[in-house]
């Protein structure tokens, strides 16, 4: 009996030891399936969070491209007309005085035709710096097309709007374009203030761009206000 009982005690203890050994060995088989399956995993979500940021992106720039001028890196024309609409909107309700100033950049086509559009497209970014380090935080400056920019200044009257105007004008003739043969190129504008006397936007762009040919039409580099209650229909519309 005691032999019987010896093998007995051995079979199970071999059948233990099987059974043990089977089940390590699909613990660790276990234990690497999902260790690959969290290693997919944390690739996949990197992945992931990897196209997020690139849609992000993408959407970012397709914000930009729709709001911003390429070149200049302003408010484009669309874009500074929306936001300035929803200014005026807000100025009306406060009952705050909002002025805008229309700037033209004087002799643009001759600054192309002598120095190349490479020229004239510094010179427009040139302008673009100068409006905004004229600006206050709060201020809206865009390029309306060509070598035109608008800026709409909240709550400030027409001589507020004058003050800026002439420091910003003053600026550009006090800045000429260095080229890199040394020459300087003059870069002036005139420059058209009025007061937002409706919550449309291009009303008071009209008169200050009409104000502004004026002062085109005297030899240019001058700030010419439009009276308050004195317009009248431009002579060109910029619809």
């Amino acid at each position: 009996h005691s032999t019987i009982e010896l093998v007995t005690v051995g079979l199970l203890i071999a059948l233990v030891n099987v059974f043990g050994a089977l089940a390590c060995y699909r613990q660790n088989v276990l234990q690497r399936q999902t260790f690959r399956l969290m290693t997919l995993q944390r690739k996949a979500y990197a992945k992931l969070r990897q196209e997020v940021t690139i849609r992000r992106s993408l959407q970012a720039e397709l914000e930009r491209a729709a709001t911003t001028d390429g070149l200049t890196g302003l408010l484009n024309r669309s874009h500074f007309l929306k936001c300035a609409n929803a200014e005026l909107r807000r100025a009306w309700r406060r009952g705050t005085a909002t002025s805008v100033l229309f700037l033209d950049v004087d002799a643009f086509k001759s600054i192309n035709d002598c120095w190349g559009h490479a020229c004239g497209d510094i010179a427009l970014q040139r302008v673009a710096r100068v409006c905004e380090m004229a600006l206050r935080d709060g201020d809206l400056v865009g390029r309306l097309g060509g070598e035109e920019f608008a800026m709409l200044l909240p709550d400030t009257g027409l001589e507020g709007a004058v003050d800026v105007a002439e420091r910003l004008r003053d600026t550009l003739a006090r800045s000429p374009l260095q080229l890199e043969s040394g020459q300087n190129i003059a870069l002036t504008a005139t420059i058209g203030v009025a007061c937002c006397e409706s919550e449309e936007i291009l009303d008071a762009l009209n008169v200050a761009d009409m104000v502004m040919y004026q002062g085109k039409y005297s030899g240019g580099n001058a700030t010419i206000t439009a009276l308050r209650r004195s317009i009248m229909l431009p002579a060109r519309a910029i619809l």
